[in-house]
């Protein structure tokens, strides 16, 4: 349910619903890290049935109306898996290269192409990591060519704002709860 887009207040009050149960919020917190915890060490080194083609982008969430942090995102285009992810408080070229790393990781493999928008820490970074038998496109979500775009990270970027919209409480990249 958290996953799905509830507030821990929501998920609640549909146990409270459902099954005459009412945990309370810091119970709730503790099944969603103990079960993230245990999905992502079954999937550890998992690597998806991904193309050749995968797209980069970053997007900023504010935490308290003075602050921000960058989000990095990788995708693959076929499939719009998400390969890798990676909170930033810059966006410096280190930072898209992490993710450029964690996302060869997971896949097991390098694309041929990785489609990003003009922001100058891709281009080291895909060099570095990949070499040159990965081509760089740097485009935008509206490129009249319907292959080079990088509108499905910006519907991803879109749907992870509305997201982190039932954190209330995120307010510092440290503690998000």
């Amino acid at each position: 349910m958290y996953y799905a887009g509830m507030s821990v207040n929501d998920i609640r009050a549909e146990l409270n619903q459902e099954h005459n149960y009412c945990p309370s919020n810091s119970i709730i917190y503790k099944w969603i890290e103990k079960y993230t915890k245990q999905a992502v060490n079954h999937f550890k080194d998992y690597h998806p049935q991904v193309g050749d083609t995968w797209i980069a982008d970053e997007t900023a969430l504010n935490l308290d109306g003075e602050h921000f942090i960058w989000f990095y995102d990788i995708i693959d285009k076929d499939t719009r898996f998400l390969l890798a992810s990676r909170v930033a408080i810059a966006r410096t070229t280190k930072d898209a290269e992490r993710l450029m790393e964690d996302a060869k990781k997971r896949a097991g493999k390098s694309p041929k192409v990785i489609l990003t928008d003009s922001q100058n820490s891709y281009v080291d970074s895909i060099e570095t990591v990949f070499g040159s038998d990965t081509e760089h496109i740097q485009t935008t979500p509206f490129e009249k060519s319907p292959g080079d775009t990088t509108s499905e990270i910006e519907r991803f970027h879109g749907t992870l704002k509305d997201r982190t919209k039932v954190f209330r409480s995120f307010r510092d990249i440290r503690h998000p709860h």
